[in-house]
């Protein structure tokens, strides 16, 4: 990767498989950044079900802002922000091959970066086949689009 120097303040990273119905809800929220006007020092990440395939500009971020679907036991559409040390806890295997904690991980041994990680999960309804998102998911991209809106407002 040579040298650290650090590419992005922020990349945000949508995680899922977008044909699955609420498991795409990272790709959703990423779609949905994407009509909004993004600073050049931010980048939104499609990471569709491969995160590894991000690692060069996930080691060259400052910060990462990740969405998933994450099974948490709470009601579909509850909102999760979990930060690195979370993650760490964990014992829930990816599906998605390298898991995004791993990728980051990776990076960060790499370059040293990213310094600050937040994830946002949202609780899944149904996972079927389908790019429609469930009503109460659909609510919680809205509500984790305003937040990371109002995160960029000064970078904008």
């Amino acid at each position: 990767m040579g040298g650290n120097k650090c590419k992005y303040q922020i990349i945000i990273v949508g995680v899922g498989n977008y044909i699955m119905g609420d498991d795409g809800v990272g790709i959703h929220l990423i779609k949905e950044l994407e009509s909004k006007k993004i600073p050049p020092d931010v980048s939104l990440i499609d990471a569709g079900t491969a995160p590894i395939n991000y690692l060069k500009e996930i080691s060259l971020s400052k910060e990462v802002i990740a969405i998933d679907a994450i099974y948490g036991g709470k009601s579909p559409g509850t909102i999760y922000r979990l930060c690195l040390d979370d993650l760490k806890k964990s014992t829930n295997p990816d599906l998605h091959g390298f898991s995004l904690f791993d990728v980051i991980k990776m990076g960060q041994s790499m370059t040293g970066y990213p310094h600050k990680i937040t994830i946002y999960g949202i609780e899944p309804e149904r996972i079927t086949l389908g790019t429609k998102l469930s009503k109460s998911v659909q609510k919680a991209v809205m509500k984790v689009k305003k937040i990371i809106e109002e995160k960029l407002s000064p970078h904008i």
